[in-house]
């Protein structure tokens, strides 16, 4: 209702577009104009070649990516049997003093979860051991009467959408969607309840034993499910694994670690997680605090380097990764002699660029290409060539690397030392 949306984002029902489909799709709030602009967004997007930045910005622009998944995630991992064609609300807020401008979906009348109920949406699989991307081939025009799950798999041709869509689904499997917490909530329930069963039967000719048998039916049901989601993300994405991932920040009160999606301020943290996809790790310094390096015992190298804050790590093993903080703000490297220099000009690239660096002493020099995912893509000079003392100027020519324009992280090492200059290629 829009005394929600007034509350807890600034939107009163003058300014908010609300769409719902129940069998029929209509407008809460927001009129016939809230239905046509959705669909005009919706068919702009579908027209568009989103593995291009600038055509992605205009959907992060416009939509709450992150909610749209946590929809398709929260659905397929309840193996949710009436939604899409049941059940769906999206909505936007229009005020420019308020937030949520961005359109995003809601959930509502989820009783049609975990192998109870009527299969009013055509799920392929009702089972504990369905697999998490059947919902993907729902796009028949009946139930994805209004295009969504059509614009969820168009949206998966962008990289970065499809690594944090992977990814989110590991975030949620570990947290949200874990065996503890999800068998937690339900006993939970359970223990509320169970004391007023008696009741509720004599009063409606219940019997007792048959909702005995029904709770132990729906906590075997979840217990089979939630152990089985990492095999079935597993298989649905090509991933290997699992790993065992245990995060720490040493000093403890130094800051906190971004893991994908999410924010882990409590260590040791422990987590499951699979290689396949670059998992994104992000030190956040705390007050009076600052980054000094990742160690990792498996001595697995982040990308771009060790002493970035935000960096990507393409799992191949069980692993303790360590975010180091400083109260002091010191060199994050060992500089190879007094001080190496780096600069690069320019960096609103159209065909070349010059790097100019000072060595004063000698050292293994490389050049790589990162792109905004931390994915190397090229090597731009020969990989650690030892070169002597003096000072040095290379020609990075990216039209000549078949890269499309964005954004890309130019790395230079020589020996020890690292710097990183974020390059804008627009051809």
């Amino acid at each position: 209702d829009a005394d929600y949306t007034k509350y807890y984002y600034d939107q009163d029902k003058y300014h908010v577009q609300y769409v719902s489909t129940w069998g029929n799709t209509w407008s809460e709030y927001g009129g016939l104009q809230a239905q046509n602009d959705w669909n005009d967004f919706r068919d702009n997007v579908m027209a568009l070649d989103v593995s291009q930045p600038a055509n992605y910005k205009y959907v992060t622009d416009n939509l709450d990516v992150l909610s749209m998944m946590d929809y398709m995630i929260l659905n397929s991992f309840t193996v949710c049997t009436d939604w899409l064609n049941y059940n769906v609300g999206w909505w936007r807020g229009l005020d420019p003093n308020g937030t949520h401008q961005k359109w995003g979906f809601t959930l509502w009348d989820n009783d049609a979860v975990f192998g109870f109920y009527i299969n009013y949406t055509g799920v392929p699989d009702q089972s504990a051991s369905a697999e998490p991307c059947n919902i993907e081939g729902l796009t028949a025009d009946w139930p994805d009467v209004n295009g969504h799950m059509r614009l969820f798999n168009h949206l998966r041709t962008n990289p970065a959408f499809e690594q944090l869509y992977i990814t989110r689904q590991l975030d949620m499997w570990n947290t949200t969607f874990s065996c503890e917490n999800m068998l937690y909530q339900l006993d939970s329930v359970i223990a509320v309840i169970t004391p007023e069963m008696p009741l509720q039967c004599s009063r409606w000719d219940g019997d007792l034993s048959d909702w005995v048998q029904n709770v132990h039916t729906l906590h075997n049901y979840i217990e089979e499910r939630c152990t089985y989601l990492g095999n079935g993300l597993q298989g649905c994405h090509a991933l290997h694994g699992p790993y065992a991932v245990t995060l720490n920040a040493v000093p403890a009160q130094g800051g906190a670690v971004k893991l994908n999606t999410l924010t882990i301020n409590q260590f040791p943290w422990s987590g499951t997680y699979y290689g396949g996809v670059d998992t994104k790790l992000e030190a956040v310094t705390n007050a009076g605090y600052f980054f000094q390096k990742w160690t990792d015992n498996a001595a697995q190298i982040p990308v771009p380097g060790n002493t970035t804050a935000a960096v990507n790590v393409n799992l191949n093993s069980n692993t303790t990764i360590t975010a180091h903080f400083t109260t002091s703000q010191v060199p994050t490297v060992e500089a190879p002699g007094n001080a190496p220099c780096m600069q690069v000009s320019p960096t609103l690239v159209r065909t070349t660029a010059t790097v100019q660096y000072t060595l004063p002493e000698s050292a293994a020099v490389t050049l790589r290409l990162y792109d905004e995912l931390g994915r190397q893509v090229a090597y731009l000079t020969v990989p650690d060539t030892v070169m002597e003392a003096g000072t040095y100027t290379a020609q990075v020519d990216l039209s000549a690397t078949n890269l499309p324009a964005g954004a890309y992280l130019l790395e230079y090492s020589a020996g020890a030392y690292r710097k990183t200059t974020k390059l804008i290629y627009q051809p």
